[in-house]
């Protein structure tokens, strides 16, 4: 029996090879060139703006290298930033890879956020590695990276994507999928994405179903940064299927995201809903629904008051 991909709709479509790869031909072009020549490079700097495929090139390159997949160290440098930290990485790197392959490839996210010093502590690394050693900086900032850091690597530019392109990828996903989502509807995520192919694949599911222009822009302006908790929104105001399990899922996929910020998004998207129904009913079940949600959340109590607020819409005394 086929087991159901339950992983986000931006996941499940995530490139695995560079022919998978939209809106990046001629990076892609490059890269496939550089690749089947007689020198591989094994430091890459990939830059551009949020969800265009940065992260996801590294990942591709690190197969194309033939690591495998418990050789592939990927480091947040916004909490990875000191020259410790990275300084115990590149000595990690020295050994090599077990499994299949002795291959490891490093892929540092948001490499920007690396102190000057740690920049420094990388350059010899960077520019002469060990023969099974390959790394993958990636950027939305690029003028904060240091020239001696850029001259060592193979540069890429990532662009934003096309609003058409991202539109007729839209509209593939969401037949693949069986979702209920217009073209035209397609086209109105794909332009308010501004070039970000994983930010228009997130707002995709978050419309299925939903067929009033208005009402789409409305969900797309109350998500902008909050993809996780208009979808906490979205379940609750249809009120079918929801579950504790299902919920704790979705609190638990906000990771580092304020509660309260949560918790005036839900209000919001609540507020709005009230406003089209016309079904006394539907009105009584959202009033009770915004009521749970009606308190300030205090931040030094973390996830409490937003999981208690759940507790009290799916279990009402």
């Amino acid at each position: 029996m086929k087991i159901k991909d339950t992983r986000p709709l931006h996941l499940r479509h995530r490139p695995v090879t560079l022919n998978e790869m939209v809106g990046q031909d001629a990076v892609v072009r490059s890269l496939t060139t550089q690749l089947s020549g007689d020198a591989v490079p094994h430091a890459y700097l990939f830059t551009g703006p949020s969800g265009v495929g940065k992260t996801t090139l590294a990942r591709i390159l690190a197969k194309m290298t033939g690591c495998d997949e418990s050789n592939i160290m990927e480091i947040d440098a916004a909490t990875n930033s000191g020259v410790d930290n990275m300084r115990l990485v590149t000595q990690m790197a020295q050994y090599r890879g077990i499994g299949g392959s002795p291959n490891k490839f490093i892929i540092v996210d948001e490499c920007h956020a690396l102190s000057r010093a740690t920049f420094q502590s990388l350059l010899l690394s960077i520019e002469e590695p060990p023969p099974h050693v390959y790394w993958a900086l990636c950027t939305t900032e690029a003028d904060k990276i240091p020239a001696t850091i850029k001259t060592r690597c193979s540069h890429y530019d990532l662009k934003p994507v096309a609003w058409e392109v991202v539109c007729d990828h839209l509209t593939a996903i969401a037949k693949k999928e069986k979702l209920a989502v217009a073209t035209d509807l397609c086209g109105v995520i794909a332009r308010k994405a501004d070039g970000s192919l994983r930010q228009a694949i997130q707002w995709l599911s978050m419309v299925n179903g939903i067929t009033d222009k208005a009402e789409v822009n409305e969900i797309l302006e109350t998500a902008e940064g909050n993809v996780e908790a208009v979808d906490i929104a979205k379940t609750l105001v249809a009120g079918r299927g929801i579950t504790w399990k299902g919920m704790i899922q979705k609190v638990q996929a906000l990771d580092r995201t304020s509660p309260e910020s949560v918790r005036i998004v839900i209000v919001n998207y609540i507020g709005a809903s009230l406003l089209r129904t016309e079904s006394e009913k539907e009105a009584v079940r959202l009033l009770t629904t915004l009521q749970a949600f009606s308190t300030p959340f205090n931040p030094s109590e973390k996830q409490a008051p937003l999981l208690l607020a759940l507790g009290t819409v799916l279990f009402p005394s």
